[in-house]
């Protein structure tokens, strides 16, 4: 078995409720099998982001480049300010 450290977390009691009736349900084994599944989700969602921040970076990197070697092309900021608020609104409902 892998190493494993204990800790503690305190969930709302409706979640905490939903938790017990998946193990109830046999759908889990124990809230820690729960909890471990979360954070493994969370963990890739968060390493996702971390990529779509980085492509972010080296394609915004590459513009200012273009632009001070006196590059220029199309501005689309419309699409710039879309793209924003749709990965705003992805962080803020998976928080």
């Amino acid at each position: 078995m892998a190493d494993v450290e204990h800790i503690t977390v305190a969930v709302p009691n409706e979640l905490a409720a939903s938790i017990k009736g998946a193990v109830a349900d046999g759908d889990y084994l124990s809230p820690d099998a729960i909890v471990s599944e979360a954070l493994l989700d969370w963990t890739a969602k968060r390493a996702g982001q971390h990529q779509e921040l980085a492509k972010l970076k080296r394609e915004l990197q590459v513009g200012l480049d273009q632009l001070a070697q006196g590059q220029t092309g199309p501005l689309m900021v419309g699409q710039i300010i879309q793209r924003g608020r749709e990965i705003l609104a992805d962080r803020s409902t998976s928080t």
